[in-house]
């Protein structure tokens, strides 16, 4: 007998055929970039050598910025299109013309862009894994599936969203005391270097609240995420050296310092000194205080994966990502969201997300045909500009409001075998539970 779709199976399945035609019809020059890194890769070459200009990208010359292991991710798949066409019509390039390169193209579009696609509906489905309440599961996908930037992600094919599903893998797989699976989840998140603290957090959690086999096992598990980065660059280790001496900041916005925290670091002309000393020694301190809340807070690790990710999308000297920070606020918001209070802060995160993805849509001149004279005069760009400085504070607000209510509540955040998330010592509970590490 096939048993039938529960309520949150049927909400998933319905959300997943309305996000089809933005999984497939749409593409971004994300998909572009991804393209490329697959390209080289299946060339032989290296990812981050050139920088094409061709008639088939209409969004300009770019590289591709992310960790080999998501390159490769991508070109599995995509290697038997692309050897077929090579041996029956020519190699495929995706920078010009002819018939194998659209067909390589269209391939590599439907590739490419399923991650969001399957971010979209996996992230929302996690919350079957993170609470045990029915009843807090079905809003949670509700909530989660209805969030507006979760699905500008599917249609740009944005990598955000992937790696917040990552981090809720690797939050789901420490309650469920497979360690080794959260390594590797966590470690698969640093394909993109602001999914880094991520890592850091979740293994000094492991090895505080848990035995120190555990946090080895979590260990293995990163280690293992990184084999397909390290066979890489042993082929070509020059790559490694562009990576350390760059820092990791790769992307055409890197460097591109402002938002909420960083604006004044702008006005005042001392970017050389935040970029070299003050953005690494945030990033160590975002991290620990992380673990201090994911050990001594009643929201635990989900809370503490939230302050560890501020320092690479509130003070990073870059572009700011903050959806995983959104989404994991939007996690914790769920227990708690019977409060009015909680209720007006969800709202306001969901309008104040709208309004910002809005007016960014509509400065994008490849959708409306605008010239960068017009975004100019229009103000488009300053009117975006703060709307997101509106949308991280409310964010961050929302955040410390929700810990404090979580704080008051009877809720708290448990795992297997714990009668507390306040772990005075090295917690036993996972001994009973003979955990799948």
């Amino acid at each position: 007998m096939v048993n039938r779709l529960d309520a949150q199976e049927k909400i998933l399945l319905a959300a997943g055929i309305v996000a089809l035609p933005a999984y497939l019809l749409f593409f971004s020059s994300g998909n572009f970039n991804y393209l490329i890194g697959v390209n080289q890769l299946l060339k032989g070459q290296s990812l981050y050598g050139p920088e094409f200009v061709g008639s088939a990208n209409p969004f300009g010359a770019k590289i591709y910025v992310y960790l080999p292991v998501f390159a490769i991710a991508n070109a599995v798949p995509l290697a038997p299109v692309y050897f077929i066409l090579k041996v029956l019509v020519g190699t495929p390039n995706p920078t010009v013309g002819g018939v194998q390169n659209t067909v390589f193209i269209a391939a590599g579009l439907a590739t490419t862009g399923f991650w969001a696609y399957l971010s979209l509906l996996a992230i929302p489905y996690s919350a079957k894994y993170l609470f045990d309440n029915a009843s807090i599961r079905r809003i949670a996908t509700l909530i989660l599936i209805s969030f507006p930037l979760l699905w500008v992600q599917t249609i740009a094919s944005g990598t955000n969203s992937l790696v917040a599903l990552l981090a809720m893998a690797g939050l789901i797989s420490v309650r469920q005391h497979r360690f080794r699976l959260a390594g590797l989840f966590v470690g698969l998140s640093t394909f993109k270097f602001n999914g880094l603290p991520f890592a850091l957090v979740l293994f000094l959690y492991v090895l505080y609240a848990y035995e120190i086999k555990y946090a080895f096992s979590v260990a293995i598990g990163g280690i293992a995420s990184q084999i397909p980065n390290i066979v890489y660059f042993l082929v070509f280790p020059d790559d490694l050296y562009m990576i350390i001496r760059r820092r990791g900041a790769l992307s055409a916005h890197a460097h591109e310092i402002g938002g909420i925290f960083l604006s004044p670091v702008k006005a005042t002309g001392v970017q050389s000194l935040y970029i070299d000393i003050v953005f690494p020694v945030l990033i160590g301190l975002c991290v620990i205080i992380g673990v201090f809340v994911a050990v001594r807070s009643d929201a635990g690790l989900p809370a503490g994966l939230a302050v560890g990710f501020l320092s690479t999308s509130y003070f990073v000297p870059g572009e700011h990502r903050i959806l995983p920070f959104l989404l994991l606020l939007l996690v914790l918001a769920v227990p708690v969201i019977k409060l009015r209070v909680i209720k007006a802060l969800v709202v306001s995160v969901f309008v104040a997300a709208s309004y910002y993805r809005f007016v960014t849509i509509a400065s994008d001149s490849f959708i409306l045909g605008l010239t960068s004279e017009h975004i100019e005069y229009i103000g488009i760009s300053d009117i975006s500009n703060v709307l997101f400085f509106i949308l991280q504070l409310t964010a961050l607000l929302s955040f410390f409001v929700v810990v404090y209510y979580i704080e008051r509540s009877d809720w708290a955040w448990t795992e297997p075998g714990q009668t507390s998330p306040l772990n005075s010592g090295r917690s036993n509970a996972v001994e009973s539970e003979n955990p799948a590490r």
